[in-house]
């Protein structure tokens, strides 16, 4: 059997379906393949994002609660409490993801699950024993960039492993996200605690196999006084972006292509940013104009952020847990150094940590950062 169409997605998260929903609103015949059996699963995301992505999609009921602060905790216990400048809301990922495939379905994609994208060959995708011929074709597949690999387009990309457990507490505050810096618990990165409605989402990533990840989610857990487990997930973190994205006809978008925050592991206001660049990308080269570069050169400040991002990562993952101490204590006298960092573009902390009321405030960490920022040979 074969079906034949003008755009292929592969992969229904957040990311694909955006570009589905973009193109097919611009009078394109778009078909998104989806391996899973139902839409937003399985849920491997923590799911906080800010106002610019409700901009970008539309309010819907998927948002569960507005945060107004973040308590930043050292491993020494050392407490910094940041309040929120600007929007930043907990969601539903499952409704987040079904809301976006109704837009995109709406607009006319059609969208066929239990359908998992086995190769692709120019352009040509053999969806199970279906043959898809399509004039573009669009991977958004997620961390695991299998595919993205398998057509030379994106190099090996260097993940985390994440987990996270849902659980019943009587202990968390439904308007405040807990971070945990601990080297001991979360190499290489950190913990979370974030508020679902009446439920609280633990969960941490880090350079340690599942099982030791696990001890030390259910350790973060314990602090809040759970009362029981609803449900656990799993899943990669990409961490390094790849400035190369496509190949022909064939483009890759989102976390496949590591375009995430790296300082945080978030990707979907950057995905959603890159989808719609690729969406313009795409329309000017069907309407036969010359296009030289590769799509993600049309949001320069996207790019440099997550290449910034990237690197502050390096930085701060890196750092032992005696200088996670004297970084907290240090955010909890100077609290608007992370007040005035814009949410998506965390790069802004950098001006804001060194000058503000015009005085210079630096400790050893902030310089050892600048120091890794400004050398070129720093990757």
């Amino acid at each position: 059997m074969s079906l034949r169409t003008e755009i292929a997605v592969v992969g229904a998260g957040p990311i694909g379906l955006r570009t589905a929903w973009n193109l097919a609103r611009s009078g394109f015949d778009v078909s998104v393949f989806e391996r899973g059996s139902e839409i937003g699963s399985p849920v491997r995301c923590a799911g906080l994002v800010s106002s610019r992505v409700l901009d970008i999609v539309g309010r819907g009921d998927y948002v569960l609660s507005r945060i107004t602060s973040a308590k930043i905790v050292s491993p020494s216990g050392i407490m910094a409490t940041i309040p929120s400048r600007e929007g930043v809301f907990s969601i539903d990922r499952r409704a987040f993801d079904r809301f976006i495939a109704k837009k995109a379905a709406d607009a006319g994609a059609e969208i066929f699950l239990r359908s998992p994208v086995k190769s692709i060959i120019s352009s040509s995708l053999k969806v199970r024993d279906l043959e898809v011929r399509a004039n573009y074709i669009i991977i958004a597949e997620g961390a695991e960039a299998v595919l993205s690999r398998k057509v030379g387009i994106v190099k090996k990309n260097l993940v985390l492993t994440g987990y996270e457990v849902l659980v019943t507490s009587d202990e968390s505050n439904p308007s405040e996200v807990t971070v945990f810096l601990d080297q001991r618990l979360f190499p290489r990165f950190f913990g979370w605690a974030i508020p679902k409605g009446e439920l609280l989402l633990v969960g941490g990533a880090g350079l340690l196999p599942g099982n030791a990840l696990r001890s030390s989610v259910m350790e973060i857990a314990k602090r809040f006084g759970y009362r029981g487990v609803i449900g656990h997930y799993s899943g990669p973190i990409p961490m390094r972006p790849s400035l190369r994205v496509q190949r022909g006809n064939i483009f890759c978008v989102g976390d496949c292509a590591g375009q995430v925050k790296a300082t945080t592991g978030g990707g979907i206001y950057m995905g959603l940013v890159f989808a719609d660049a690729l969406s313009e990308h795409i329309e000017e080269i069907h309407s036969g104009r010359s296009v030289r570069r590769e799509y993600i050169y049309r949001r320069p400040r996207e790019i440099r952020e997550i290449i910034l991002d990237y690197k502050l990562w390096r930085w701060y993952s890196s750092l032992p847990n005696d200088s996670y101490d004297r970084l907290v204590y240090f955010l909890n006298k100077n609290s608007d150094i992370i007040y005035r960092t814009v949410y998506d573009y965390h790069s802004t902390v950098l001006l804001h940590g060194m000058f503000a009321k015009g005085k210079i405030r630096i400790i050893k960490e902030v310089l050892l950062l600048l120091i890794a920022l400004l050398n070129p040979f720093w990757r």
